[in-house]
């Protein structure tokens, strides 16, 4: 059978499918965590320690991607990861809500998921047109994600926490197909040592992923409580945080559309002067109004920025190895965000959420403009072009 053309229109949807369905249980974390408090008795603590054991063991999965990610068969090993995935969550719904159960149990899941995003996101790493595949990854995450949150709190009500993890199964029937699309091997990476020029660019770029997500976690996790705290009633932030995904997937279809326009500097200096515009406005005391206009320019900009950082890492990475970190630099930096800012956070002063998130935006950019003009002035064979 002939290999799979990795730019075909079939690879590329596959990759995409993989993307936006293998990290189900990220993309409705807070139904995800609501229904395991409300309907098992989970305390706070339990979840969290649960929730991040998940999310540790995907970023440990995309961690050791270093080691294997060019040697094995994609199509095979993500049609097996996709198996043993349905499999912990099939068992997670017969646990019942045993706790040292799904203690066991998910984080199989979570690196059978890191695995697979880290074959997903080469995959459309090693396309022709990387930003413009990444920011339809990220539309679709979205698109999803946004619908499910809509619907997932009804079914919750009535049948509880499974219906959470009868969901995942379902996501994971329908990647199997998808999955059956991706081609076995991506592009040949070209071998580099460490001291060649060029071969450690990506590093900037995956510094510079830990700091984005810093900064967005940061923002992101405590952006209900501004909110609250600031005296909007719940259906207005509701309104705000749901309207947010519109505007999230019109950033990244803008990305998809200037990224053969316009290069990326201009597109990501944009970016997070935007970003840092919008938190400005979350300073101290804000309206309804502000609130609103905020979150959603915020995320506006946050989806405009992702499908160029991931694009930039990916067509720095000669070796073919480094792109198996996004994830893992991603769950890092999530995880480190609100860890960072909560301690210094009151009952009413969330300033400290929304400096760090500017912080860490103006540290992101600086951290990847040394791979953005470093990568001009390297020889055509080291800095390939985006067709």
């Amino acid at each position: 059978m002939p290999e799979k053309d990795i730019n075909s229109p079939a690879s590329i949807l596959g990759a995409i499918g993989v993307v936006v369905m293998v990290p189900m249980f990220f993309l409705v974390m807070p139904i995800y965590v609501g229904a395991l408090i409300d309907d098992y008795g989970f305390t706070n603590a339990q979840v969290g320690y649960l929730i991040s054991a998940e999310l540790g063991s995907a970023a440990l999965a995309s961690l050791t991607a270093l080691i294997w990610l060019r040697k094995v068969n994609w199509q095979r090993s993500l049609l097996t990861m996709l198996v043993v995935l349905g499999i912990a969550n099939l068992v997670s719904i017969y646990a019942g809500g045993d706790y040292q159960t799904l203690f066991a149990l998910r984080p199989i899941a979570g690196f059978s998921a890191g695995a697979m995003m880290s074959i997903a996101l080469a995959a459309l790493g090693d396309t022709r047109k990387q930003d413009r595949n990444f920011a339809f990854a990220v539309v679709g995450q979205l698109g999803v994600s946004g619908g499910l949150l809509l619907i997932l709190p009804l079914w919750v009500s009535r049948w509880g926490a499974a219906s959470v993890f009868t969901l995942f199964i379902i996501a994971s029937v329908v990647a199997l197909p998808l999955a059956r699309l991706v081609p076995a091997s991506g592009k040949k990476p070209t071998a580099m040592r460490l001291s060649e020029r060029g071969s450690l660019l990506p590093l900037w770029g995956l510094a510079g992923t830990v700091a984005v997500f810093i900064g967005q976690s940061a923002v992101w996790a405590f952006i209900e409580r501004m909110g609250s705290a600031a005296g909007l009633a719940p259906t207005t932030i509701g309104i705000a945080l749901g309207t947010s995904v519109i505007a999230g997937i019109a950033g990244a279809l803008l990305a998809s559309w200037l990224v053969d326009r316009s290069g990326r500097l201009v597109p990501m200096v944009i970016s997070m002067i935007g970003e840092a515009t919008c938190l400005l406005l979350l300073l101290g005391t804000f309206t309804a109004i502000v609130f609103f206009v905020a979150v959603f320019l915020y995320a506006f900009f946050w989806n405009f920025w992702l499908p160029y950082q991931m694009g930039v890492v990916a067509e720095t990475d000669i070796s073919g190895r480094f792109i198996a970190l996004i994830t893992f630099t991603q769950a890092v930096g999530i995880a480190a965000g609100p860890a960072l800012v909560g301690p210094l956070l009151t009952e009413n002063n969330f300033d400290p959420a929304v400096q760090a998130g500017i912080g860490f935006a103006v540290l992101a950019f600086i951290l990847f403009l040394p791979i953005i003009v470093a990568r001009k002035a390297l020889p055509a064979e080291v800095a390939p072009t985006i067709d």
